[in-house]
């Protein structure tokens, strides 16, 4: 039928002799092709209300009184199942099952794993949509995906809200990582860093401890002859004073 309908031949005119062969062979084929039937996936105007081409473009074959995708991938390897995979709809539930059996099956991975390990059997029309339909439900998903509690925070102090406060009169303190080797001769000695931030101006002031000990930080000349205007200098004082 392709070779005629190329040769723009009329059904009024004479067939070449080299098709009347092959147009003898597709008129004797015509009863055998009459009696395949198949589930309704695209209907006419003349037959009534038109179906969704979600399943027309599966191009589906009947095996066996159940419905498979068809293609072009018969002479694959592959066994039947992942050749021809059994067709699903979408809201059913054997398919919500079928969603969770291999949901479990994976891990509880996500919506593309869970897809891809379902269409190795089965074929679930409109599946990116319908699997995560399904996948919110679990509760095991819902437990890993939970977000922790936050902690409610302390309101920031008055150094930080109040305008015109002098540069480092509220200092915040801090030693950064380390210990840090240095060279002292012929010897390493293990050194520390101090960070003093201003509360005020987002201002830093950088310092080498030597220890970790609070004498060492009673004894070590701070920054502005002293020690920084904040409640940390009363810290640290009490803590020189317990020792």
């Amino acid at each position: 039928m392709q070779r005629l309908c190329q040769l723009s031949i009329g059904w009024d005119e004479m067939i070449p002799l080299d098709l009347q062969g092959i147009w003898i062979q597709w008129v004797q084929a015509l009863p055998k092709l009459q009696a395949i039937s198949l589930n309704v996936t695209r209907q006419g105007s003349s037959m009534g209300k038109c179906c969704s081409n979600a399943l027309h473009k599966l191009r589906p074959i009947l095996v066996c009184g159940l419905l498979r995708i068809g293609g072009r991938v018969q002479n694959s390897p592959l066994n039947v199942d992942a050749r021809h995979p059994f067709v699903l709809p979408k809201r059913h539930h054997v398919t919500e099952l079928i969603i969770r059996r291999y949901h479990l099956r994976v891990g509880h991975c996500g919506t593309q794993y869970v897809l891809a390990a379902t269409r190795e059997r089965f074929w679930i029309v409109h599946g990116h949509s319908t699997v995560p339909h399904y996948l919110k439900n679990c509760q095991t998903c819902l437990l890993w995906k939970a977000r922790a509690c936050g902690q409610i925070l302390a309101p920031l102090p008055k150094c930080r809200v109040t305008p015109r406060f002098r540069a480092f009169s509220c200092t915040g303190v801090d030693y950064l990582g380390g210990p840090i080797l240095v060279k002292v001769g012929r010897k390493h000695a293990k050194r520390y860093g101090c960070l003093f931030t201003c509360m005020a101006c987002r201002a830093v002031h950088l310092e080498v401890a030597y220890s970790l000990t609070a004498n060492q930080w009673h004894t070590q000349k701070i920054f502005m002859g002293g020690f920084p205007f904040s409640s940390i200098r009363w810290s640290f004082v009490f803590g020189v004073c317990c020792l």
